[in-house]
């Protein structure tokens, strides 16, 4: 606490020294050489000074509401912390004048200047307190939630600090929108307020998400386990269960709160811009990866209980091959609801069109460069494992067991072929097709794919080589050609081998269609007068 009481003085000794020698430069007038420098350097101080004294005021509220109900709680009203009441007061104290003599003066610069109420700094101002205003809410909401579906360790503190920043925020907002011209044709969001709704709306899409995954988790792994070893979540040996299901639940109400704000009141009033649309792509992605992800793992488990036919495993190998069934299933019921929603969400606003061509384009061609790059990391994985079963002693087989070989190398890296290679070749066909508009070689997500790609190739290939030769050398120069050289070698020959099977095919088609783009005739020469 001695650390508190020092920073809060040491703030508020700058806050009153910066303000007296401002009042003291400002009243002496002195003149200024160059007066849109001293504007900028005038315009930071006051709105340092306003954010440091708004903060102040906030923690202030807090420290002292904390101080009076754990007084009245424990019934002595001095027996909890007086470092936290002088804290608190000395906060409010310093802060209110503070912020109101500093806030007072931006208003009076922002009615009578253009320049001010224009500014770039005052706009980054208003959206770093939205944005911490938001964070803090939806920090406190979490942890009010989870006191109140607990009923146990109840603070008043989070209830507070949600009730102050609230306010706060509803205050800033509503003075930034009404020094807003909204209703004029050149009118357009700016770049501070997208990047605000838009990362704000993300939070709360993935608190939402990660509660609502979490609690399909925990259920389909309790249902496992009750159907396995007739054990029910809810008894009272569960407790750790019941402790991840309130977890999971107190992200929930956060979540929803800063998703449907910012998606659906804020976001909706502007139909199209470039960071809308990079959000929306990339949550449709991100969805249908999580698809695919699910996919992998339930063809994992197959292959693995395939294999454990032939191979022999343990239990406690079998068991934790079964256990991630749930974690499967989840991802396919998580990324399905975001994938639909946001690809329905484009074609409708983003993409109206009735082909849906840039639609298509994008996700069909992301997903693309998502499944080669799994297909291109199980082949290698799968050459490693095929290349370390041959290479491998058969006494080191018997001893070490067939698990370092067989079950987490070969299956997953068969796996990843079937789901990436299975999922590329159908959604590469899928961009062949004549009936999906804007599917051909010269259009610029095909270019940007086959780009990408190949610059990965182009690196994995060299940083490969590389290694290759370093241990070659190595090898050469101590004169040592044992199994301990050849079984470093075997890492980079399997990523050889998986560039040599997917790297070639995307350069013939990158080179062949780069020979079928148009070329613009130049225009013809003017005649000589």
């Amino acid at each position: 606490m001695m650390g508190v009481l020092s920073f809060s003085v040491y703030i508020i000794v700058f806050s009153i020294v910066i303000s007296g020698l401002y009042a003291f430069f400002s009243r002496r007038r002195l003149p200024m050489r160059n007066d849109n420098a001293s504007n900028t350097i005038q315009r930071v101080y006051f709105y340092v000074v306003t954010f440091v004294s708004l903060l102040m005021m906030i923690n202030g509220v807090i420290l002292l509401t904390d101080f009076i109900f754990d007084g009245f709680s424990q019934g002595e009203i001095g027996n909890p912390n007086p470092l936290q009441a002088a804290t608190g007061l000395t906060f409010i104290i310093v802060g209110i004048p503070l912020w109101g003599f500093h806030w007072r003066h931006i208003n009076h610069r922002v009615d009578a200047n253009v320049l001010d109420r224009n500014s770039p700094l005052r706009q980054f101002y208003f959206y770093l307190v939205l944005s911490i205003g938001i964070a803090s809410i939806a920090k406190n909401l979490i942890d009010a939630s989870e006191s109140l579906i607990r009923l146990e360790d109840f603070s008043i503190s989070p209830l507070v600090s949600i009730l102050m920043w609230l306010l706060v925020w509803i205050y800033h907002w509503t003075r930034l929108n009404s020094s807003i011209i909204r209703h004029t044709p050149e009118f357009k969001p700016s770049l501070f307020q997208n990047v605000y709704i838009y990362l704000t709306a993300l939070l709360g899409l993935l608190l939402l998400l990660g509660g609502m995954a979490n609690i399909l988790h925990i259920s389909l792994d309790n249902l496992a386990d009750y159907l396995s070893d007739s054990k029910f979540m809810l008894e009272p040996d569960s407790r750790s269960s019941t402790d991840s299901y309130i977890s999971a639940f107190a992200l929930i109400p956060s979540g929803l709160l800063l998703w449907t704000t910012h998606w659906i009141l804020f976001s909706g009033k502007e139909k199209f811009s470039s960071i809308k649309s990079t959000y929306t792509y990339s949550v449709s992605i991100f969805g249908g990866i999580l698809i695919f992800l699910g996919i992998l793992l339930i063809v994992w488990i197959i292959s693995s209980t395939f294999l454990a036919i032939f191979v022999t495993i343990t239990d406690q190998e079998a068991t934790d091959i079964i256990g991630t069934f749930p974690e499967a299933i989840t991802l396919v019921l998580i990324g399905a609801p975001i994938f639909i929603y946001h690809v329905t969400y484009i074609r409708q606003w983003l993409d109206p069109d009735h082909f849906h061509a840039t639609s298509n384009k994008i996700i069909l061609y992301s997903l693309a460069l998502f499944l080669i790059i799994l297909l291109s990391i199980g082949l290698a994985t799968f050459s490693y494992s095929c290349l370390s079963l041959l290479v491998a002693d058969t006494q080191d087989i018997l001893n070490e067991g067939e698990n370092s070989y067989w079950q987490l190398p070969f299956t997953a890296g068969l796996s990843m072929i079937l789901v990436g290679g299975i999922s590329w070749v159908v959604i590469w066909r899928e961009t062949t097709k004549d009936r999906i508009t804007g599917m051909n070689s010269q259009s610029a997500e095909r270019k940007t794919y086959l780009v990408v790609l190949l610059c990965i190739g182009a690196i994995s290939a060299s940083a490969t080589a590389i290694a290759l030769l370093i241990i070659s050398i190595l090898a050469l120069l101590e004169g040592q050609y044992d199994s301990e050289t050849v079984g470093s070698l075997i890492l980079p020959i399997s990523v050889f081998v998986s560039l040599i099977l997917v790297v070639p095919f995307h350069f013939h088609v990158y080179r062949k269609e780069k020979g079928f783009t148009p070329k613009v005739p130049d225009p013809p020469l003017s005649p000589p007068k």
